[in-house]
């Protein structure tokens, strides 16, 4: 029982970690708004991608750990699926300004 919880509290770690290591340099590349029309949105639009990064991240993450689990379970075909959603989470990181830009009409100039 205790080992159990130990991979349950490992695994949990070992999670934090990669969103940590996935998040941080992808928000460092965002800068606040120099300035322009939008310059009072810019907290709001840092807040923003903050959410899609950490959603999209949390997506993969999900994704890849279920598919590895279905892989272990031989069940190759939910195992594609499950990885499929490593992908979806890699395209909403990499296209984050622009679903805000569609979503708030706000530039990221």
């Amino acid at each position: 029982m205790m080992l159990k919880i130990r991979n349950i509290l490992s695994a949990a770690a070992a999670e934090v970690v990669i969103l940590g290591l996935m998040a941080g340099p992808a928000l460092a590349q965002r800068s606040m708004n120099g300035g322009g029309g939008d310059a009072p949105f810019a907290p709001g639009i840092t807040t923003g991608l903050t959410w899609v990064h950490f959603g999209a991240a949390a997506i993969a993450i999900a994704g890849f750990i279920i598919g590895c689990i279905l892989l272990f379970m031989r069940n190759i075909m939910g195992a594609a699926a499950a990885f499929l959603f490593i992908l979806i989470g890699g395209a909403l990181l990499a296209n984050a300004d622009a679903i805000l830009s569609r979503l708030t009409g706000l530039s990221f100039a």
